[in-house]
């Protein structure tokens, strides 16, 4: 099997995944947008920051934005379900 492309699954393409997953400036924009009301106020989570988002037009769901807090490394203060 020499030169047969090998698939990346689940869990090891997972961990490749990091700001180098941020692809479109769309992305990098949520980003932005995500981390200047964390600054200010570091307790909220995705649960809060997605009306947050909502309200400013950006069409988003809690999983994508899950996602993006987690690239940066950003979590809320309180404990959550998790």
């Amino acid at each position: 099997m020499h030169g047969a492309k090998r698939k990346v699954h689940g869990a090891e393409f997972k961990a490749k995944v990091g700001l180098e997953a941020i692809h479109s400036e769309l992305e990098l924009d949520l980003l932005r947008r995500i981390d200047e009301p964390y600054t200010r106020r570091p307790f909220y989570g995705s649960r809060k920051m997605v009306p947050f988002l909502k309200g400013q037009g950006y069409r988003v769901n809690r999983k994508r934005v899950r996602r993006l807090m987690r690239i940066v490394g950003l979590a809320g203060m309180a404990p959550g379900r998790e």
